[in-house]
């Protein structure tokens, strides 16, 4: 399972002092490094509010990769179809997800 934390005050070095900035752990606590080197990249570019976001639907694809026993690198085109599927119908009616 991945957990979201938001940090108090992080320092984030060559920018400035952020409050909010999110954070996904891993299932043991330590910190994901793809996707803290993913929101990095994106913060040059977005709002905190956007990268809240991203990390939201982040935690949601590890935690999938979890219930099916993955890893990222075990991914494959046929588990992201199924995963976009599953995403599109996941609200019961479909309608307040789309193909995008």
């Amino acid at each position: 399972m991945a957990y979201l934390r938001k940090t108090h005050k992080a320092e984030i070095k060559g920018l400035k002092t952020v409050r909010g900035f999110p954070l996904i752990l891993n299932y043991d606590y330590s910190v994901n490094w793809v996707c803290l080197n993913y929101m990095l990249g994106l913060y040059k570019n977005n709002s905190i509010s956007s990268l809240k976001t991203y990390a939201v639907h982040l935690v949601d694809f590890y935690s999938q990769l979890e219930v099916d026993g993955l890893v990222v690198s075990e991914v494959n085109d046929d588990w992201l179809t199924a995963y976009k599927n599953y995403l599109i119908m996941r609200n019961g009616d479909g309608m307040e997800n789309t193909q995008n």
